[in-house]
């Protein structure tokens, strides 16, 4: 059957119909059973207009598709999925939960999409956008927040914690490993991270410490804290430089002691150095100080300091500086002493107003320098040194000596007098 009704009208041909004629269209539509649902074809716009439901079972080809503010687009045989546009918003709904949008073929030629979010900026200056062939997601102008508590995670470990969790709890940011102990790597060899931190770094809460080790450039040189042993141990060199102006100590060592031990030392610090070289030279700890001006009333490269309060005492020995010498069977060749003092003096050197080798002074209240004039001693010789017959000290009576003054000293408990004279001829 073939029909045909005006130059630009309607056509019915066997199996098809067609309304006007190329570039010359007719608006087209058609009503529904439910008031407000129909089917309009607008010719001037070239737009198919749906409002109601369509359904199609088979290939449907269009240049355009317009559904008007909440008609559904309707994919699956039971509804599965619904997209909608609200008048607002555009809505991808699913039947049944967690229900998977793929964007692309996983072939294994596998075909792929570009994706491109933009953001608020004008002319596309801000967006998403993930590269597919480089499998990259990168934002330009755009930031990327996670809300209290929400984490974000690395790693395949199975659950939503994965290997490792990054996450702020409202007050502090928490990175959470999933293991018992994992590693955090800042920088690589060769493509190190220089690292500012402004702020109070602290490892570890009160009774439950972590070890912390620093590098050095040589290997087997590190700085070590260890918190089992409550020891920090530097296998290398440590320096303390001081401002050229400042007074105040660059390097303190504070402790307090409430040890009632009567037999354990109480010892803030430790130096220690053994010697296994034949032939070696030098000690443990060297005070080095450099006078290149005049300077003030008193110049010390080691100062020893003790105080005894008013409720302090010592039942035996109090001392500032102790010197301590142990000798062994080993000790057959040499020169020892527990204490040694070298004068160095240079071709043009001075000796000042005056120059010993030892020089002791008393100082503070006047009473007190009395009580130390009358019951003090120049030294003493104490325990192991004895008075007797070629000890170091001998009972031997010298008569026909003539002196101006006596030291006092005391040797094994016992007060004796060292004869001095005003002239080195000792003249009567």
């Amino acid at each position: 059957m073939s029909k045909t009704t005006g130059e630009h009208g309607r056509h019915f041909e066997d199996r098809y119909s067609h309304f006007g004629a190329d570039t010359y269209g007719h608006d087209l539509k058609a009503f529904g059973d439910t008031t407000g649902q129909y089917v309009f074809w607008d010719a001037s716009a070239g737009t198919l207009y749906v409002v109601g439901t369509l359904s199609l079972d088979g290939t449907f080809a269009a240049d355009n598709i317009a559904l008007v503010d909440a008609e559904t687009l309707t994919f699956g045989t039971g509804s599965d999925v619904v997209m909608q546009w609200d008048g607002t918003n555009f809505l991808i709904a699913a039947a049944a939960d967690d229900s998977l949008i793929e964007i692309g073929d996983s072939a294994s030629t596998q075909k792929s999409f570009d994706l491109k979010w933009y953001g608020g900026e004008a002319s596309g200056a801000s967006y998403l956008y993930f590269d597919a062939s480089a499998n990259l997601i990168y934002t330009t102008g755009v930031d990327l927040q996670f809300k209290d508590n929400d984490v974000l995670v690395f790693g395949t470990g199975s659950g939503a914690t994965g290997d490792i969790g990054i996450t702020y709890d409202a007050n502090s940011l928490n990175i959470t490993p999933t293991a018992a102990s994992d590693a955090l790597e800042i920088g690589a060899a060769g493509h190190v991270l220089n690292t500012t931190l402004l702020g109070t770094f602290t490892v570890g809460v009160n009774d439950t410490g972590y070890d912390v080790k620093l590098f050095g450039a040589t290997t087997g040189k590190y700085c070590l804290w260890d918190e089992s042993e409550d020891t920090l141990t530097i296998l290398g060199k440590a320096a303390i430089t001081q401002d050229a102006s400042a007074t105040a100590q660059p390097f303190k060592i504070t402790a307090t002691s409430a040890s009632t031990s009567g037999s354990d030392s109480v010892e803030s610090m430790l130096v220690s150095t053994t010697m296994t070289g034949p032939g070696g030279v030098g000690g443990s700890a060297r005070f080095a100080l450099a006078a290149n001006a005049a300077q003030g009333g008193w110049v010390n490269a080691l100062k020893a300091h003790t105080t005894f309060g008013a409720a302090g005492s010592c039942s035996d020995m109090g001392s500032s500086f102790c010197a301590e010498l142990t000798l062994s069977a080993g000790t057959t060749a040499g020169t020892y002493a527990p204490l040694e003092a070298e004068l160095v003096l240079g071709e043009t050197a001075s000796t000042g107003t005056a120059t010993s080798f030892l020089y002791g002074n008393v100082t503070g209240h006047a009473t007190g320098i009395g009580t130390f004039n009358h019951g003090g001693y120049l030294f003493e010789l104490g325990a192991g040194c004895t008075i007797d017959t070629d000890h170091i000290v001998q009972a031997a009576a010298v008569t026909d000596i003539d002196s101006t003054h006596a030291i006092r000293i005391r040797v094994a408990g016992t007060t004796l007098y060292i004869p001095a004279h005003t002239s080195k001829t000792f003249a009567p």
